[in-house]
């Protein structure tokens, strides 16, 4: 599957949009305009339209003139025991001992980002209505965002936008990418030059305490190199690499996922070695063969 970034559709101008934002703010006397509040009075285009055009809706409320933040007291206007009750009032509708903020982004009374301002998380949000948290990962890497472009991408065949990602086809919220790199769009561009080998990561060295003799030592299994292409495949190059070889394992030939003998993708030139994670240098093997291969 090829990568390709669509081009927008420019069917309204910046000025219109600015415009229109300018106008809902008059009309309800605020110079504060949130999504939901924008979207209740009457504006005309939808918050992906302002994140396409000016990176996010801050980024559009700051163009329009209008404040990005609300004061202290304006925030005080819902305590953090209305927005409790509200994560806990969504938790016995939905019959279940926690939600997700995708679920909250769809039925709760403010937005994702008072939420986080408030508390800090989303899990410390959940700890402190008592809720059970969700265990999703808080040190979510740059790696893991882009990964998780891919596996979208590929499920849905084209590529995704914010509605999908509204949609919780995703294991991170949409807030999570646009926070990290400044905005959707900016986030499939960057993902375009990861996936296309334009962004290079490193491979740290890591070391480690000997448990014999207290020595801090280097791990020879992982030697700093730099790469082109994350370590572990993508499911799209795994199907390829399979339709290529088959299920056979390319040193005994053996068939694999029997039972007995599972699946492995090695790495024809090592990782640890500078192999790039490509169709070309990627192989089936069966575990046996692959714990017999080694790193060499």
């Amino acid at each position: 599957m090829k990568f390709v970034l669509n081009q927008y559709a420019y069917s309204v101008s910046e000025d219109a949009l600015l415009d229109d934002l300018r106008k809902v703010s008059s009309l309800i006397g605020d110079q504060y305009l949130s999504i939901s509040k924008y979207k209740k009075f009457g504006g005309k285009h939808n918050d992906a339209t302002f994140a396409k055009y000016f990176g996010s809706w801050l980024n559009a409320l700051s163009k329009a003139g209008l404040r990005t933040t609300r004061n202290e007291k304006e925030m005080k206007r819902i305590s953090d025991t209305d927005l409790i009750d509200d994560v806990k009032r969504i938790a016995d509708v939905l019959k279940a001992e926690t939600i997700t903020s995708s679920q909250y982004a769809d039925m709760g009374i403010v937005s994702l980002w008072t939420i986080t301002n408030r508390f800090g998380s989303w899990e410390e949000f959940l700890q402190k209505a008592g809720l059970k948290t969700t265990g999703f990962k808080t040190n979510i890497s740059d790696i893991d965002l882009l990964n998780e472009i891919e596996r979208i991408w590929i499920i849905l065949g084209k590529q995704p936008t914010t509605d999908d990602m509204k949609r919780g086809i995703s294991k991170y919220h949409l807030c999570t990418f646009t926070r990290r790199f400044g905005g959707w769009r900016k986030a499939l561009e960057e993902f375009v030059k990861y996936i296309n080998g334009e962004v290079v990561y490193e491979e740290i060295t890591k070391e480690y305490l000997s448990p014999k003799d207290g020595v801090k030592s280097s791990n020879t299994n992982t030697i700093s190199k730099k790469h082109k292409t994350p370590r572990e495949p993508s499911s799209r190059l795994k199907v390829q690499v399979l339709m290529r070889d088959g299920n056979r394992c390319r040193l005994c030939g053996i068939e694999c996922n029997d039972g007995l003998h599972n699946i492995h993708f090695d790495h024809i030139i090592p990782w640890s070695k500078g192999g790039e994670t490509t169709l070309e240098n990627l192989q089936v093997l069966c575990s046996d063969c692959n714990l017999a291969k080694g790193n060499c």
